[in-house]
């Protein structure tokens, strides 16, 4: 077995040169071979190029992208506006729905609604509330239960013809009606003149 041979030069290596055992020289490598290992330099260009080019890629890919969002928000606009009445619509129609349901169930507050009529009505010291004929024993407990009341001045009636949930105030100098289809349909026209 042979053993390894150890050389020590004073200097360092410049080129090499491949010999075969009897010392002549060996044909220039096959140019099927590896190519040589390029030196930094030019592996650091070549990176800062390739860099660059997925920088301008990624620009070119982010402008596509901010285009391709300002389509579609745009879009979506359009269409909340083309819809935004049937969208008001459907609204109105599903609180009426909602309310229909409420006062079949006598699930409201017949004493808040006459407040707002009252609220509404011009200031006197003669007011008739006409309620539905189920609605007035609420209005007179509540009558009789704060006599120092504002509520203890007016006289409240029975009238068949207002539906539940709904009353009509009367005074000398006017009327004022609160009713449920009315002020659904004022709140629609104000839907619809905000778009």
């Amino acid at each position: 077995m042979a053993s390894a041979i150890r050389i020590q030069l004073p200097r360092q290596v410049q080129s090499v040169n491949l010999v075969d055992q009897g010392g002549a020289p060996l044909p220039a490598p096959d140019s099927t071979d590896p190519p040589a290992i390029e030196t930094s330099s030019v592996s650091a260009e070549k990176t800062a190029v390739l860099v660059d080019d997925l920088q301008a890629q990624l620009a070119q890919t982010c402008q596509v992208l901010n285009s391709v969002a300002a389509k579609i928000k745009e879009f979506h606009e359009r269409s909340l506006a083309s819809h935004s009445e049937d969208i008001a619509r459907l609204s109105i129609e599903i609180a009426r729905k909602i309310l229909a349901q409420k006062v079949q169930d006598h699930d409201y507050e017949i004493v808040s609604i006459v407040q707002e009529a009252l609220n509404a009505a011009p200031a006197h010291s003669e007011m008739t509330v006409h309620v539905h004929p189920d609605d007035l024993a609420p209005c007179q407990t509540l009558q009789q239960g704060q006599p120092d009341s504002a509520l203890a001045q007016i006289q409240f009636l029975a009238d068949p013809a207002v539906p539940p949930a709904e009353c009509r105030v009367e005074t000398p100098t006017g009327s004022v009606k609160s009713c449920i289809s009315e002020q659904l349909e004022q709140i629609s026209n104000a839907l619809l003149k905000a778009e």
